[in-house]
């Protein structure tokens, strides 16, 4: 270990990988006498009183198989169990999937209800094949949530949620005045400021509205020519109040 550790440090690059290696090596001859040990507590326990493995630990086990090769009698003898018990989870896996009672569904396959929920409203909304499971996931990849096409695939598969997950109502409690911006109660309450950019060949122009939060009606629109400044708004608020009322937000 001490000529490993100074080795690490020499000024040559192939050295310094020899070492790693060395040393990599190392720790994986530990693994397998730790294991081994594991191994050999757990057969010497009887059948009828060996721990049940947990429904996350079958899924490792039948990945650890497809990963490195091993037969069923391979894996059952590094394992401490029963071939036919090997047997019976792939079957299981085979013909129910992930709704056999079995499996559960492993902690890095977990999506959001809200997630589900875009994915069923996407397809409701583009029934279109040109708007397929690819292109919904490259959708989902851009707004920085990591999902597979084949994932889509599963959920679109799915009974559909009934509602929106987390949308909170925007009616308030009985005996209590709405604060929301977005939905107030009467009129002249809340005004909106709404801003438009129209291009026509290379010219630019930008329509201002200013709408009723309750009843939506325009109570006054201008149109600019490029990108309206703050003074600009400020006119289109004032020609707006002497108009009508003037509105509490």
């Amino acid at each position: 270990m001490l000529a490993r550790s100074r080795l690490v440090t020499h000024p040559s690059p192939v050295i310094r990988l020899m070492a790693q290696r060395d040393h990599i090596d190392f720790q994986a001859k530990l693994i397998e006498r730790i294991a081994h040990v594991y191994q050999s507590e757990r057969e010497r326990i009887s059948a009828n009183r060996r721990w049940q493995y947990s429904p996350e630990s079958r899924l490792e086990i039948l990945q650890i198989m497809r990963l490195t090769g091993w037969s069923v009698d391979e894996a059952a003898r590094r394992f401490a169990l029963h071939p036919n018990t090997i047997r019976s989870w792939m079957k299981a896996l085979c013909e129910q999937g992930d709704s056999s009672p079995l499996f559960t569904a492993p902690v890095w396959n977990r999506i959001h209800d809200g997630v589900r929920w875009a994915v069923h409203q996407l397809r409701r909304l583009c029934p279109e094949p040109e708007f397929g499971t690819r292109t919904i996931a490259r959708h989902f990849v851009r707004a920085g949530i990591l999902i597979h096409r084949s994932s889509i695939q599963r959920i679109i598969r799915e009974d559909p949620p009934k509602g929106r997950p987390g949308k909170l109502p925007l009616v308030p409690a009985e005996g209590c005045e709405s604060t929301h911006l977005l939905a107030p109660n009467r009129t002249n309450k809340v005004w909106h400021l709404d801003l438009v950019e129209v291009r026509f060949l290379w010219m630019v122009y930008s329509v201002a509205a200013i709408v009723d939060g309750f009843t939506r009606r325009i109570i006054q629109m201008k149109a600019f020519v490029g990108q309206p400044k703050a003074n600009d708004a400020l006119r289109v608020m004032r020609s707006a109040c002497k108009a009508g009322d003037t509105p509490n937000s």
